[in-house]
């Protein structure tokens, strides 16, 4: 995220240019994402400091979604905690210095890899959720051994998948914003429509089209954020049998 301003050169030609640079007030605010080549994308541009921290949070937000390791998706989530913290300008050093200890105590948890279908069993088991990293633990009060089907390193082991593609690219839905309900995700190499938050009546906002021949795959968009996704089931293919069940 960077305060931009837009110079005129001597010819007429016009570039954006940092307004840190220039020592000037921001005219805009410039979003940009890091890819995995470590090179960084355009996303967007905001008139206010505040809209691009919140369209920065909620790229930060898609970035753990797409995290596997569950003690990772916990780090960065922590991050993301601490980070809102600092930008609050009514924080103070004490609320930092808790937000530091809260991923402290985070980081010590035992997570859990526990599929959308599976999380009330888990919870019966005394998984407890964490709600900044959106994943279950090992609660203090649990029956661990019935955790151990959970912990990463089992089921990592298991031979079938922890999620079938079709609940896994809900789950991806649900993250970007939207309403999943009714008949949605319908994976049929179709164009669908969908709820997303901040829709009014009869507004669909959200863009997508899955299936799932081969490897399942799809692809997301949101219209109100810009934001979009593409998405590929964790490594396994569905048999012609499965495929008629769903």
């Amino acid at each position: 995220m960077q305060g931009n301003v837009i110079q005129t050169d001597e010819n007429g030609i016009e570039s954006i240019v940092s307004a840190d640079l220039l020592n000037r007030e921001p005219q805009f605010w410039g979003v940009t994402m890091q890819r995995d080549d470590q090179t960084f994308q355009w996303v967007k541009d905001q008139e206010s400091k505040q809209e691009a921290q919140d369209l920065t949070n909620l790229l930060a937000l898609i970035d753990v979604a797409a995290e596997k390791n569950e003690h990772e998706k916990a780090v960065k989530l922590a991050n993301i905690h601490e980070n809102r913290i600092r930008n609050d300008p009514i924080s103070t050093e004490v609320s930092i210095s808790g937000a530091k200890t809260e991923q402290d105590d985070n980081n010590a948890r035992q997570y859990l890899i526990v599929s959308y279908t599976e999380k009330d069993l888990a919870k019966a088991a005394g998984a407890r959720w964490d709600k900044n990293a959106r994943a279950w633990y090992v609660g203090p009060e649990a029956d661990i051994q019935t955790l151990q089907r959970w912990l990463p390193e089992n089921v990592s082991s298991q031979q079938e998948p922890a999620i079938d593609p079709v609940s896994e690219f809900a789950d991806l839905l649900r993250a970007q914003g939207c309403r999943v309900d009714g008949n949605h995700p319908v994976m049929d190499g179709s164009k669908r429509r969908i709820k997303v938050e901040g829709d009014k009546s009869g507004e669909k906002s959200g863009f997508y089209v899955a299936h799932l021949d081969g490897h399942p795959a799809g692809y997301f968009k949101n219209n109100r954020t810009g934001i979009e996704t593409r998405w590929k089931a964790k490594g396994y293919s569905l048999t012609d049998e499965q495929k008629q069940n769903w």
